[in-house]
């Protein structure tokens, strides 16, 4: 997290216990689902055609009941990666995948700028609770540096997507320069999880090297992003 420390700006994290550190509880619990995926296929079990079925549920819902979920429970705290995931499978046949991902793509613009607003007005005193109870600081920033503090918030592991939000909310950077970073960042890794989903349920392997492909070229971008928001936030 970007906080003020002498005129500079760095990334840190507020010294806590490792029962109250939210990335240890989270690596825990893809370790077990891992383990129970990796014992699920030692034993038989056909997971292909269970993906198929929640796909089914979900296409059942309709688009306009997912897509609007995926606008509005992120900001509660449900995880976004689950809608990418799923949107391709339930959705890419029906109505192809360049809709799903312009779909997907709008909630995401819509829940990037709703826990902004939220964060800065009506739920600002649960939230600045909740991010002290989850060992995070709100950012201080100064104009020249919003950009960069604002890029290093978003692309930093450690703060849940929707956390992000709020804190950058809370740390009023200008909403115009936000809106444009998160929905750009989200949105890409977005589309290029739909796509992949949507290609390993259909079986086509080319278009899934394609788009794993795409993830590791917005991984390294990512990466080099971090590097040098840090780098721009600490002047």
């Amino acid at each position: 997290m970007t906080v003020a420390k002498g005129g500079r700006y760095r990334i840190v994290r507020l010294r806590a216990s490792l029962l109250n550190r939210p990335w240890l509880i989270k690596l825990a619990i893809c370790f077990v689902a891992a383990l129970l995926v990796v014992i699920a296929v030692v034993c038989g079990a056909d997971l292909s055609a269970w993906t198929k079925r929640v796909a089914a549920e979900l296409q059942a819902a309709g688009p306009w009941v997912f897509f609007g979920a995926m606008a509005l429970l992120p900001a509660a705290g449900f995880p976004i990666s689950l809608f990418n995931v799923a949107a391709g499978p339930a959705f890419g046949g029906e109505l192809g995948l360049g809709p799903v991902v312009l779909f997907a793509a709008l909630a995401i613009t819509f829940n990037v700028t709703l826990t902004y607003w939220l964060g800065r007005t009506v739920l600002r005193p649960p939230v600045v609770w909740l991010i002290r109870r989850m060992g995070y600081r709100v950012p201080e920033v100064k104009p020249e540096n919003q950009l960069a503090v604002t890029i290093a918030v978003r692309v930093t592991p450690g703060p849940p997507f929707f956390l992000q939000s709020y804190i950058l909310g809370l740390a009023q950077v200008r909403f115009g320069m936000y809106l444009l970073v998160s929905s750009l960042v989200s949105s890409a890794y977005s589309a290029a999880v739909i796509v992949l989903g949507d290609a390993i349920m259909k079986g086509r392997l080319k278009t899934a090297l394609w788009a794993a492909a795409a993830l590791g070229v917005i991984a390294l971008v990512v990466r080099w992003l971090r590097k040098s928001s840090a780098k721009k936030a600490a002047v």
